[in-house]
């Protein structure tokens, strides 16, 4: 079980976001999947803005770092990315 109504936890200096599944009864963690955003970036100025959304029973990210944007679409069931888009600004 997915629970999407939680904040989510990143650093806002780095790149990439984790979404954690965590079993609402006990709240223990059931499985961690790294979202695979734009990869790394070599420079040093850096931010990174992450949304959660839930559409049709996936998982949507959409992300914001300083070098582009990301759309990535997983499957809950199995923790496998159907879609990864990037656009570099």
């Amino acid at each position: 079980m997915w629970i999407t109504s939680l904040p989510g936890r990143y650093c806002a200096a780095s790149s990439g976001a984790e979404l954690v599944a965590v079993d609402p009864d006990t709240g223990a963690r059931v499985r961690t999947i790294a979202v695979h955003t734009l990869g790394p970036i070599a420079h040093s100025e850096y931010f990174n803005e992450v949304e959660l959304d839930e559409r049709h029973g996936h998982l949507v990210v959409y992300g914001r770092e300083a070098a582009g944007r990301y759309i990535e679409v997983i499957d809950p069931q199995t923790g496998l990315a159907r879609v990864n888009l990037r656009y570099w600004d």
